[in-house]
């Protein structure tokens, strides 16, 4: 089963750079954004289920193998007590030819202690021994079986890492193709449209009760990280261009890996993955207000979660962005984009 989602994935990465290699994305560049990294994330996930049983594999053959080579030493030790009994067994036939008798008792007795002499193990013994040795083989072969599979493992999670890197460098590919003059428009009108549909999955939230007003909580908000505002509220104008691009929130350039804070106490809302956003997380606050935290790379929270002010809810990313690391916030009331920065304390 692994090696087929390996498989998958591999295939996956070849359509789309199939698709990429035409000029165009099929199905929008940050839908294939989206599916490379969801491939990434899962390959990624598998190997690390791969490096932890392997590890605890190793250890199990490591435990093993001590125990085959305590085994071998018992066949050797079993060898030299073989090769001993042969010898006593030969010089106590040896002896016995040198007995005179016709099955007399006198001649019966001094026969029984020629054989006697000799140290030969009784029977009981040597039946201990076949069974020990038994033991030590199956031992040896249990060693051999574990050995095969922690290699099986170990290509596995391989194979699963050689899926994570190729839909990691595709996805690379695809953010220099995005960078090219000729595929903006597409990538203008698609934040359009994934802005609508972020609008539509709030739309889907049930409020909660607020516990205070929270327009009362303006200008007294801590920004979610400490790194200044890159690109600020309201429209983006190109650089090289006068093309504006709708800007409903606030983007921070920062590390992956940086903490992102929820500004206020509420409850998480959701906690998943959309186009355009990557891993995203919407805190509902009540009194219909609801920050948007997107770009994340990793959650420390679930849906359901009541949380406090400044808490830790995950860490900084660049899932879903075409523009490398950052953070994208926004504050929203009633469902509509509302300037943060006049929320936030002026320091």
């Amino acid at each position: 089963m692994k090696r087929r989602v390996v498989s998958t994935l591999m295939v996956g990465a070849m359509v789309l750079t199939t698709a990429t290699a035409a000029g165009a994305v099929e199905g929008g560049w940050f839908e294939a954004i989206d599916a490379l990294e969801r491939s990434a994330e899962q390959a990624s996930q598998q190997a690390a289920v791969m490096e932890r049983q392997s590890a605890e594999l190793d250890e199990h053959v490591m435990t093993t193998l001590n125990d085959a080579d305590t085994a071998q030493r018992v066949i050797r030790e079993l060898r030299r007590d073989v090769a001993l009994d042969v010898v006593q067994w030969d010089a106590a036939m040896r002896r016995a030819d040198r007995v005179q008798w016709s099955e007399g008792p006198r001649e019966t007795k001094a026969l029984h202690r020629a054989i006697e002499t000799s140290g030969i193990p009784a029977t009981e013994e040597w039946v201990d021994r076949v069974h020990l040795l038994a033991q030590v083989f199956e031992g040896i072969e249990h060693a051999d079986a574990l050995l095969v599979r922690s290699a099986e493992l170990h290509v596995q999670r391989a194979q699963l890492l050689g899926g994570y890197r190729a839909a990691q460098a595709e996805r690379e590919w695809i953010v220099e193709l995005a960078a090219n003059g000729d595929a903006r428009e597409d990538i203008d009108r698609e934040r359009r449209e994934l802005a609508e549909a972020l609008s539509r999955e709030l739309s889907k939230i049930q409020a909660i009760p607020a516990d205070e007003d929270f327009h009362r909580r303006k200008g007294a908000l801590i920004p979610p990280v400490s790194a200044a505002i890159a690109h600020p509220f309201g429209p983006r104008q190109r650089e090289d261009s006068f093309t504006e691009v709708r800007h409903t929130g606030v983007t921070y350039v920062i590390d992956v890996g940086t903490s992102v804070r929820s500004v206020a106490a509420g409850k998480v809302a959701e906690a998943g993955r959309l186009p355009g956003y990557g891993k995203f997380i919407i805190v509902d606050h009540g009194d219909e207000y609801h920050t948007i935290y997107a770009h994340l790379d990793s959650f420390d929270v679930e849906v359901g979660d009541e949380i406090d002010a400044r808490q830790v809810i995950g860490a900084s990313g660049q899932s879903g962005s075409l523009e490398g690391p950052k953070l994208y916030f926004e504050l929203r009331r009633q469902g509509r984009p509302v300037d943060p920065e006049e929320w936030f304390v002026t320091r």
